[in-house]
């Protein structure tokens, strides 16, 4: 219903790791179910604040950010919102 090519639900655990837990993916696009990734201390942050994300052209951000992690989900663009359980990232 989202008209999105790809929509990830992501659990923060409590040693920093991020694991994608559930998946949307449209034909053309690769899988990323059962990777773990990082987020930066940045994103983080905010996202503990339950302040949510929107990056409308990914390429306009400086390289260093999340390159691998952008090439692998083959993204342009996210919109990220957290999930808040008890007051707490989930």
């Amino acid at each position: 219903f989202l008209q999105a090519d790809r929509v990830l639900i992501e659990q923060c655990h409590p040693d920093g790791r991020v694991s994608t837990v559930a998946e949307a993916v449209g034909t053309a696009w690769k899988p990323s179910l059962c990777q773990v990734h990082l987020w930066s201390e940045q994103r983080l942050s905010l996202y503990q604040q339950g302040f949510s994300e929107v990056v409308e052209n990914w390429d306009s951000l400086p390289a260093a950010v999340d390159v691998a992690w952008r090439e692998r989900l083959q993204a342009k663009a996210r919109l990220a919102v957290p999930i808040m359980r008890d007051g707490k990232l989930w």
